[in-house]
């Protein structure tokens, strides 16, 4: 569970860094 929170930290960085 731990990994996917922080799979979806990263994600979601990327994610902002795209906009």
């Amino acid at each position: 569970m731990l990994t996917q929170i922080l799979l979806s930290g990263i994600w979601w960085s990327s994610w902002c860094h795209w906009e």
